[in-house]
């Protein structure tokens, strides 16, 4: 009795090819390129993985705008020079001077804290009677030439 070698051909060989599911094509397809990343502000954890949740691209970089804007000059411990100086502003009249100052706050912290970005504008609105600035960043994440915004609302507390 003599053995005869088996033939055994790969999909690949045969020219067919391997079918996809449904979910699969989906997962691809909403799969997106995460280029920056960051932590959540309360580093909450993640509900399934009980790591500690991120969020990427645009949302790490809005996220990091708003601590930068929020965060008063001599606010952090070892870099007193990190922050903005809006606190300055929010207690003068609500003016176009102040609005004038808050942007120019923002646009030189920005520009020295804030790498991944280059700001086109700063849109300042202010309303007299309810002592809140409205802040409009437009600005463009760098190796991406996508244009993002982030609305901030500046809140006078007595």
């Amino acid at each position: 009795m003599q053995i005869q070698p088996v033939l055994v051909m790969t999909q690949c060989q045969l020219g067919v090819k391997k079918l996809t599911t449904r979910a699969e094509k989906i997962t691809q397809q909403l799969k997106t390129r995460e280029i920056f990343s960051d932590f959540l502000d309360g580093f909450d954890r993640h509900p399934v993985t009980s790591a500690l949740a991120r969020v990427v691209n645009d949302n790490a970089i809005n996220q990091s705008i708003k601590n930068l804007v929020f965060t008063n000059r001599g606010e952090r411990p070892f870099d007193l020079e990190i922050g903005c100086d809006i606190s300055k502003a929010l207690f003068e009249p609500n003016d176009y001077i102040s609005a004038e100052n808050i942007k120019m706050y923002v646009k030189d912290t920005l520009s020295r804290y804030e790498p991944r970005i280059d700001v086109k504008d700063v849109v300042v609105d202010y309303s007299t009677d309810r002592d809140t600035f409205k802040l409009t960043i437009v600005y463009y994440i760098l190796n991406t030439s996508t244009l993002s915004s982030v609305d901030l609302l500046i809140k006078r507390v007595r």
